[in-house]
């Protein structure tokens, strides 16, 4: 019965309800997400002369996870893209929903 109980213990502290982020070159909160127009790109190559990384974002699995479809994930980018002044998201990798997870991740660039 003890283990039963641990068991149920570390379901609970390791199960979320969305994704995990991890940002690179940037800080920010879901506190500080506002509403603007961001483009959304997929697989495209951004030349230095047309805008200026600011950072880049990781959208992952966050162990048992619901609530992380890709719709889910793009809100999490625009509040992130906006939250920093970015205009530009190009999603360069994602990985879709399978037999591993349940959640739609993806690594993201942020463009000025």
């Amino acid at each position: 019965m003890e283990k039963i109980i641990i068991v149920c213990i570390a379901l609970i502290a390791f199960s979320s309800c969305s994704h995990r982020i991890v940002r690179t070159g940037y800080e920010t909160t879901k506190s500080n997400y506002t509403n603007c127009e961001v483009i959304i790109k997929k697989h495209f190559n951004v030349p230095d002369t047309l805008a200026t990384k600011v950072g880049d974002i990781q959208l992952k699995d966050n162990g048992m996870s619901s609530g992380c479809s890709e719709e889910d994930a793009l809100k999490i980018l625009m509040g992130e893209a906006c939250a920093i002044g970015a205009d530009l998201i190009v999603i360069r990798d994602e990985t879709r929903p399978d037999f591993l997870s349940s959640c739609y991740r993806c690594y993201a660039d942020l463009y000025k």
